[in-house]
């Protein structure tokens, strides 16, 4: 079994840390971070988690394949923790600050993938293809 890689960021202007970590083994990874998981959510492909007392905010990714449609989905929870966590409204009419937020998620966590060297797959219809390094 592999070990877990992982990339800590401190979130600019909201605060906080973010970490994004790419694991075989997402209970016990998730248990050094001081979190616990409910039965189940360990076998899953990917899971946002937070701590708002520590505002602690975490991207768990399979340490075997990155996949955008994956990523896009935690960050999508991931940005809802931390503005939830600071009290940020989000509403239709007023949704420019949650794009760019989002957008840093996303980059964050396909940056770190890429600089991991982390397999990344994107999916087209029912086929995989697997984006090459150069």
């Amino acid at each position: 079994m592999k070990t877990a890689s992982e990339v800590k960021i401190e979130i600019p202007i909201y605060n906080g840390d973010f970490y994004i970590v790419f694991s075989d083994d997402f209970s016990k990874d998730a248990k050094r971070h001081g979190f616990d998981l409910i039965s189940g959510s360990g076998e899953c492909s990917a899971i946002a988690l937070r701590s708002k007392s520590r505002l602690l905010y975490m991207l768990m990714l399979n340490n075997l394949k990155v996949r955008p449609d994956l990523v896009a989905h935690e960050a999508v929870h991931i940005v809802n923790y931390i503005f939830d966590d600071h009290g940020v409204d989000i509403s239709l009419d007023h949704d420019e600050h949650y794009a760019y937020m989002l957008d840093w998620v996303v980059e964050k966590v396909f940056k770190a993938a890429y600089d991991l060297k982390k397999k990344i797959i994107i999916k087209v219809g029912k086929k995989e293809i697997e984006l090459k390094y150069q």
